[in-house]
Formats: structure tokens, C-alpha cells, sequence
């Protein structure tokens, strides 16, 4: 038995579902009403902010979401090793 995506309560044969057609997540009809308009709001949110970021940041920004960020790691020095050579 599947659960609906937005409300994470089963979805039962007799209730009505709605969603996108090709979309992995089950809705009941009502919560898919209130979830796509929240899926447009935080869409439009999140590309509004990747453009203040662009902006801001110019080509690391525009990157930034692309990119794993891993510590840089340092040359390990004499003090680093514990053996000498």
C-alpha cells in the first residue's frame, strides 16, 4: 500500500489520487492540491536564490551546486609525519 507524499498517510484503494503522470510519488487528491502549489513556490524560490547567488558569486556560484566541496588537504609536512627520514 502505497503513502501519500505530501501527508505520508496510506493511500487507500478507495481514496481519489492525483499527481504528475510520471512522477515516482503518490498523492491523495486533496494534498495534491496543496503540494504542487508549494512545489511551484519552492521552485521559484530556490531559482531566485541560485540567481542572487550567480550574482553574487559569479562563476562559483553558478558552479556551486554542481560541485562536491571537500576540505583541501595540506602537503603533509615533517611535524605531520611520524617518521622520519
Amino acid at each position: 500500500m502505497d503513502r501519500c507524499s505530501h501527508c505520508r498517510n496510506r493511500i487507500k484503494p478507495h481514496h481519489a489520487t492525483a499527481g504528475p503522470a510520471n512522477a515516482e510519488n503518490s498523492y491523495h487528491a486533496d494534498c495534491w492540491a496543496e503540494a504542487k502549489d508549494l512545489a511551484v513556490v519552492t521552485s521559484e524560490q530556490q531559482q531566485l536564490e541560485y540567481q542572487r547567488r550567480i550574482a553574487s558569486e559569479g562563476l562559483t556560484g553558478l558552479l556551486s551546486p554542481y560541485v562536491s566541496v571537500f576540505p583541501q588537504q595540506r602537503e603533509p609536512g615533517s611535524a605531520s609525519n611520524p617518521v622520519s627520514v
